[in-house]
């Protein structure tokens, strides 16, 4: 199927996918860090089911956007950095699961301070998202085709 409207209805809800998971990260990310104090972390983690949704939605367009010009992409620096910082963003998330890191973010109470390994999580995690979106962007002026 090569309908003319498939490209712009992806790469619309792949904005929208991204501005929802990348918010949802970064506030979750920032409340770490002490922003916003008076507010739980547990609460706020209510919403990884909505990234996990928007994370799902940059996926699949992601990839229809991809397969309808296939070489741009594999030849594209830019694309290979942000996939590079996505699959790094994946290992820090991983492994804070596995060390118990998130339970204890979770535990952090309105007012209290997030353990320095949060911190220092929050911070790469953070990093790594900047390095998605500028990436994302930059693929066009990498882009071989030009």
């Amino acid at each position: 199927m090569n309908a003319w409207w498939v490209g712009p209805v992806c790469e619309t809800l792949h904005g929208i996918g991204i501005t929802v998971f990348v918010g949802i990260v970064a506030v979750l990310n920032l409340r770490a860090l002490g922003v916003a104090r008076p507010l739980p972390l547990a609460p706020l983690r209510r919403l990884l089911p909505w990234a996990a949704g928007a994370f799902l939605l940059q996926l699949v367009t992601g990839l229809v956007i991809m397969s309808r010009d296939l070489p741009v992409y594999v030849h594209n620096v830019a694309f290979w950095m942000k996939m590079l910082c996505l699959v790094l963003v994946g290992l820090a998330a991983g492994l804070s699961r596995v060390t118990g890191l998130s339970r204890a973010e979770e535990a952090v109470g309105a007012g209290e301070d997030a353990p320095a390994a949060s911190k220092a999580r929050a911070i790469i995690s953070l990093l790594l998202w900047v390095g998605v979106l500028y990436w994302g962007r930059m693929m066009q002026f990498f882009n071989t085709a030009f």
